[in-house]
């Protein structure tokens, strides 16, 4: 179906109703409809409907970061990613939450607050009966259940499950704050 806007005529998808300024983009679009997945990795198995798509995907075998941040230099791999980033150099907080007055500037950030209000712990360990509110604080805690010490002196051979220790260790011991 063809609709006009402006003079040009607009390509409208039988599907589900979007519209395009373009008949390549229409075509394109209406892959998403199939289960075709014309569009595969030359590296690993992955296969998809869009080009797009494609091109994102291998930015995981190339490690290449297209995307810069024009005020600090930071590097990334998708847009979606910049985009985010770039609210760091702004005073912008899009995200609010309908309980309280907090502002803040991610999604994520604004889940995790959400929490305070409904005291839900998502994170749950496998292994015990410990919960938590915070992924990164689930990752901690599987650390408990191991012998790994992901962390290392760069100075003697102590190693350690926690960052923190690492940094007390530093502090304490070689008289320098570690990373």
């Amino acid at each position: 179906m063809v609709a006009h806007t402006n003079g040009k005529p607009l390509m409208k998808c039988t599907m589900c109703n979007v519209k395009f300024l373009k008949t390549s983009a229409l075509m394109e679009h209406m892959l998403t409809h199939g289960e075709d997945k014309p569009f595969e990795c030359t590296v690993c198995d992955y296969r998809c409907k869009q080009l797009g798509n494609l091109k994102h995907h291998i930015f995981i075998h190339t490690n290449e970061k297209p995307y810069t941040c024009t005020f600090c230099g930071d590097r990334f791999k998708q847009i979606g990613h910049l985009k985010t980033h770039l609210l760091i150099h702004s005073n912008e907080t899009p995200h609010h939450c309908g309980l309280c007055d907090f502002k803040c500037k991610q999604s994520g950030t604004l889940n995790e607050h959400m929490r305070t209000h409904t005291k839900e712990s998502p994170f749950k360990c496998s292994l015990c009966d410990y919960k938590c509110k915070r992924s990164c604080n689930l990752t901690s805690h599987l650390l408990t259940h191991s012998d790994e010490t992901p962390y290392h002196c760069p100075v003697c051979t102590y190693q350690c499950k926690h960052a923190s220790n690492l940094k007390r260790h530093m502090v304490k011991n070689h008289q320098k704050v570690g990373n």
